[in-house]
């Protein structure tokens, strides 16, 4: 089991350091979908982990990782989001105004 662990943290920093890589210009989008698989791929393995045996410490850093990883995905996705009530507001506002 703690080797298990080791192998995880250590592959945990090794995955984070290569996300630093610079991209040549006009593959942005492959890479970064391939990018996105591995960070999704990364999360699933996390999430069937048996984290019942592991310490505080271990769990602490798994939280760690994951919220990395969803930062990491927000960045590389992009995107506008509106919430319902700001899209009611704007069609509201389109409909009064035309």
């Amino acid at each position: 089991m703690a080797a298990s662990v080791v192998l995880t943290l250590l592959s945990s920093s090794t995955f984070a350091a290569t996300l630093n890589v610079p991209i040549p210009a006009g593959t942005t989008k492959t890479v970064n979908s391939i990018v996105v698989h591995n960070l999704v791929t990364r999360l699933h393995e996390i999430k069937a982990m048996d984290k019942s045996k592991m310490s505080a410490g271990e769990k602490k850093g798994l939280l760690t990782e994951t919220r990395y990883i969803k930062n990491r995905m927000k960045e590389i996705g992009g995107g506008v989001y509106i919430s319902a009530g700001a899209l009611i507001i704007i069609i509201l506002l389109i409909v009064i105004l035309l």
